[in-house]
């Protein structure tokens, strides 16, 4: 979350810029919070993507997998028919709408044939090229698995 500033501590062009879509206002007294920018530097997804983008030239980022639909993937490989989700708790697991949200996301792309490959944010911090192998294995394994299960 960002920091609690006044008004009247932002630039005057920003204050302007302010008071134009608030109104008038009381300078002094209305607080406004400021997103801080890059807290903890680049993104789990940033980073993944540095690497993979660097490992696999072919991979693609923010791919529409599904055409006519808004579902995008994080990192896609098209031709391999992966896609690559980075799994955040702030996005994909602290409220139950976005919990419910990435299943109905994940049987859509699965209907659609995609395999998909969740990697949480945390793993990608801690350990980038176990993340890659996973990657590589995904890649190198067969569209479909010949694997069965038996009770």
């Amino acid at each position: 979350m960002g920091r609690v500033v006044r008004l009247r501590e932002l630039p005057t062009v920003v204050q302007r810029c302010v008071r134009a879509q608030l109104g008038a206002v009381d300078s002094g007294a209305h607080k406004i919070r400021v997103p801080r920018a890059n807290r903890w530097g680049p993104t789990p997804q940033d980073i993944l993507w540095a690497e993979v983008a660097r490992r696999w030239p072919e991979a693609q980022r923010e791919y529409r997998v599904i055409p006519g639909r808004r579902l995008r993937g994080d990192i896609v490989f098209p031709e391999a028919g992966l896609c690559v989700e980075v799994d955040g708790w702030q996005y994909h697991g602290r409220l139950l709408g976005d919990f419910l949200r990435d299943r109905t996301r994940q049987n859509l792309l699965t209907i659609a044939g995609w395999r998909l490959l969740r990697i949480p944010a945390g793993d990608i911090r801690r350990d980038l090229k176990a993340c890659c192998a996973l990657i590589a294995l995904a890649l190198d394994s067969p569209q479909r698995s010949t694997a069965c299960f038996v009770p």
